[in-house]
């Protein structure tokens, strides 16, 4: 670029390699094209210029004089230390007495209560500056995670052990937090500045894999945990068994990365609640997709109730148990009434009653301890019952398919009675819609429930949490058949709401399967989409650069 006689207002990068920058703000575009950071621009007060004669010279001079002589005057002296904005205690000024503060404290000593402790120390006149200062938006990625996140306190000491602003867990926190805003106040963005920050979190997430001692840590892991969420943040989950979705590749990568861990990780507080983060994103995709849980996760869960856990935790790990069988159960009933296998639905039909049998058992033990502190739960414990309660259904409708599927087998034997077979459809069908019914009711009214009541006064964060946490069990609860009708439409509105005022793009794309069953398995299950009625899902809010 050729020398014009003025300061060139393009950013740092353009201004090095000599070539034209676009100015825009906060980083120019070619500096995005790069793939580079950019620096930012000059200081708008240094771009100014005067141009000078004798005239202007001599007008110069005399304000240096009367600024050296403001600076000499004692007045001058007791008016510089009360800085503008804090209030400044009653100084006697009666000359003659030698110390001019005595019997008051010192006009910075109330101005110091106001500053914080690592600046009060070596308080100073406070200098207002001629121009806004702007800060990047990044500076509040990590508090509004920790905002969103209020109830995992461990994330404030995680984000300490971060040595650079390259760790992934750091970038993975800047990628959710921009999809964020974008979503939930629709804020201008750029499509290459998304992209490029999701390219520096991977190529940041794929060196730390390759680093034997960062592969294992606490903060890789929760990088790609941070990533899966990203995923509901923006609608990346999809129905299509033939071609994974980003979010499915990050679930098995934290099945590999726990694997990799080990269970001594388990032995330290942070390293427990990493394991809690990770593996519930694990046995959500486990039964999404119909399949069972690794069989590591057996020998994780023992470790953790063997290190000592109060009654809460005993719960929550006696839920862990239930989706693992939950698991278990339902990916060997799918193929069979996928397929119509009725020989093999016969012969392990008693064998997986009396499985889910043991698996409702097991959780009966820890109902008291339950409905003694439904009331009072905290975030972490409803966000597990709810998770429980989408198990339930899942498992019992997948027991109605197998009973139809039983019920009308051309040969079956003898002990399967026709009675006995209905009256345990019967009984799966109540569980089912109590499991719906009790998802539905720990609904709060701000997200569109039964009442129908607008959004309560609450904190964006609060808001956005009770919808992330609830938009699994609502899908659940709306794509299943055989929830009741009036539960599904409740669970629909509740997704939408989500979607639309809380910024959760995935609730939005929660859409009844696509697996088909044989004909005798949908035996008596109602096949009404609710997608047939337009009046029932509105039409999808538009975000740009997401959807």
């Amino acid at each position: 670029m050729p020398n014009v006689g003025r300061p060139s207002k393009d950013c740092h990068l353009c201004r090095k390699r000599r070539v034209k920058c676009d100015l825009t703000r906060p980083s120019c575009q070619r500096c995005i094209k790069y793939g580079t950071e950019c620096p930012g621009y000059r200081n708008v007060q240094d771009l100014i210029f005067r141009t000078e004669d004798p005239a202007s010279a001599g007008r110069d001079q005399a304000k240096k004089e009367r600024a050296r002589t403001t600076r000499r005057s004692p007045t001058s002296v007791l008016s510089s230390s009360h800085p503008v904005g804090f209030p400044s205690d009653d100084v006697s000024s009666t000359s003659g007495t030698s110390s001019s503060f005595s019997g008051t404290r010192h006009p910075m000593a109330r101005c110091r209560s106001f500053l914080p402790p690592y600046a009060a120390s070596n308080a100073s006149p406070i200098v207002t500056l001629p121009h806004e200062l702007k800060e990047p938006w990044t500076t509040h990625s990590i508090p509004l995670l920790m905002s969103c996140y209020s109830s995992m306190t461990f994330l404030a000491k995680l984000y300490s052990s971060v040595t650079t602003s390259e760790d992934p867990f750091v970038l993975s926190t800047h990628l959710w937090a921009k999809a964020y805003l974008i979503s939930r106040f629709n804020a201008p963005h750029d499509r290459r500045e998304t992209a490029e920050y999701l390219g520096r979190t991977l190529r940041s997430l794929s060196l730390a894999l390759q680093d034997r001692r960062k592969k294992a840590s606490d903060t890789t892991v929760m990088a790609v945990w941070m990533l899966s969420i990203y995923e509901v943040q923006i609608g990346g989950l999809t129905n299509r068994s033939d071609s994974p979705s980003p979010w499915d590749v990050h679930s098995q990568g934290l099945m590999s990365l726990l694997r990799a861990r080990g269970s001594t990780r388990f032995l330290t507080e942070i390293g427990c609640a990493v394991f809690w983060c990770a593996y519930n994103i694990i046995q959500i995709h486990c039964l999404m997709t119909n399949t069972e849980c690794p069989p590591e996760s057996w020998d994780w869960i023992r470790n953790l109730s063997a290190k000592g856990v109060d009654e809460e935790e005993s719960f929550l790990l006696g839920i862990l148990r239930y989706l693992n069988h939950t698991c278990s159960i339902v990916s060997i009933v799918m193929p069979l009434v996928q397929h119509g296998l009725f020989l093999d639905a016969c012969t392990n039909y008693d064998e997986l009653v009396r499985q889910a049998d043991a698996a409702e058992r097991s959780i009966v033990p820890w109902m008291g301890f339950f409905r003694a502190t439904a009331g009072g739960a905290d975030a972490t414990t409803r966000y597990f019952l709810n998770v429980w309660w989408s198990a339930r259904i899942k498992l019992h409708h997948m027991l109605v398919l197998l009973t139809n599927l039983v019920a009308d087998a051309p040969v079956r034997t003898p002990s399967l009675h026709s009675a006995d077979l209905q009256s345990r459809r019967a009984s799966y069908l109540a569980i089912v819609a109590e499991a719906a019914r009790d998802i539905i009711d720990d609904m709060p009214v701000s997200l569109g429930g039964l009442s129908g009541e607008s959004e309560t006064t609450g904190t964006h964060a609060a808001d956005w949490y009770e919808g992330v946490r609830l938009v699994w069990p609502l899908t659940v609860v709306y794509t299943v058949r055989t929830v009741p009708k009036d539960l599904r439409l409740a669970a629909r509105t509740a997704l939408f709401f989500i979607g639309k005022h809380r910024g959760i793009i995935q609730a939005l794309k929660s859409r009844p399967g696509t697996t088909t069953y044989v004909p005798q398995a949908m035996t008596g299950i109602p096949v009404d989409d609710l997608l047939d009625n337009p009046e029932l899902v509105p039409e999808l809010p538009h975000q740009s650069g997401l959807l």
